[in-house]
């Protein structure tokens, strides 16, 4: 509970509105199929979750008790901190008979948007910004990108952080505080002024020169009903500097070699040529932090270590 997702959005803004909060015993497999006990004891209705919360629900939550409730009771289900697939929203939603709720934000600078009941909704956005808070998105030189283009989000807000701590004065640094707080995400912001969240800076994939978006091969590819999740990244190359390899969870009885041709069709298709995975691999999870967000350095590591020893030593 030391940054936003924690002292912000579960505990400062319900106690503000005046709710009272139930919290539980870190969620594990385990608590995944005894996940309704809790807010049924104490009425709970409404939750604050996490993309690999809802997807270990929709994978392995048979309370029909539980469903119910859900359906009858909860209000409202916030979802932060990672991004959250559109095949994921729907599968929840469709199972548990509620509305999921996006947002976006950073520990630096509080929440950014919302897609709170109330506010127009946009598919595939985290809603438009709050009042008092501006977007922009930039290209790789730092130009504005127009509506719809991809580019690194900054943010210009009054609730932005007063700047990291100066261990030597105990107080916070104005230096690390700039007007616009550079967010290192990858998102394009609409004429309608909705934000799409399309990746991490550092997890943008380079293939010859041009800028690929892991998040969306990620989407595409999780609509294919094989395909439970999935994680893009960019293993090296030795002609166009990276490649483009998706590791795949899929779902049983759906072998790789089987379904390979549809997905690689499924991206060219919706995409472009430049989007196909040149590589696939099944994967029977994926390195998570304690937020639920894919750590593509560690995943890609493995990859690298397990498929590329050559990569791997300094040789590809």
């Amino acid at each position: 509970m030391g940054y936003m997702a924690g002292f912000l959005n579960t505990l400062l803004c319900p106690l503000m509105a005046g709710a009272g909060v139930v919290i539980n015993r870190p969620f594990d497999p385990r608590m995944a199929l005894d996940f309704w006990s809790a807010p049924i004891r104490h009425g709970v209705d409404t939750l604050w979750l996490v993309p690999t919360m809802l997807a270990s629900l929709v994978r392995i939550d048979r309370d029909a008790a539980g469903i119910e409730y859900c359906r009858d009771r909860i209000r409202t289900v916030c979802v932060g901190t990672a991004p959250l697939s559109l095949a994921l929203k729907r599968d929840f939603e469709e199972k548990y008979g509620v509305t999921v709720h996006e947002s976006f934000g950073l520990t630096e600078t509080l929440f950014v948007t919302t897609n709170a009941e109330g506010i127009e909704f946009s598919e595939g956005s985290v809603g438009p910004p709050l009042p008092g808070v501006e977007l922009r998105s930039t290209g790789q030189d730092g130009t504005p990108q127009p509506a719809g283009v991809d580019g690194q989000i900054w943010v210009r807000s009054p609730f932005n952080m007063a700047g990291y701590l100066d261990t030597s004065t105990l107080e916070p640094d104005p230096a690390t505080s700039p007007e616009w707080f550079a967010s290192g995400d990858i998102g394009r912001i609409a004429a309608s002024g909705h934000l799409s969240v399309t990746g991490r800076l550092k997890d943008l994939i380079i293939r010859g020169g041009l800028n690929i978006s892991p998040r969306a091969i990620e989407e595409v590819l999780g609509e294919h009903e094989a395909v439970e999740e999935a994680a893009v990244i960019g293993l090296p190359h030795e002609l166009y500097g990276e490649q483009v390899a998706a590791a795949l969870i899929l779902r049983p009885q759906w072998p790789l070699e089987q379904v390979r041709h549809a997905l690689e069709q499924l991206c060219g298709e919706r995409l472009g040529a430049d989007y196909i995975p040149t590589r696939f691999f099944v994967v029977d999870d994926l390195p998570r932090s304690s937020t639920g967000k894919v750590q593509k350095a560690r995943l890609r590591d493995k990859l690298v270590a397990e498929h590329l020893p050559a990569a791997a030593n300094g040789s590809a």
